[in-house]
């Protein structure tokens, strides 16, 4: 699955499942190799904009 972005103008769209649901090792991965959001990926994202 080919992820060009995930932040639209209405913020980030895409199903969410818990990380421990996930088959994939981290969070980057889940959504690059399952296309699916976890609480892991929103953290990093969130900790991205606010430094």
């Amino acid at each position: 699955m080919a992820i060009n972005r995930i932040q639209g103008t209405d913020g980030i769209r895409g199903p969410v499942c818990l990380a421990e649901k996930s088959s994939s090792l981290g969070p980057i991965e889940a959504l690059l190799n399952e296309g699916i959001l976890t609480e892991e990926l929103f953290e990093l994202y969130t900790y991205s904009f606010w430094q």
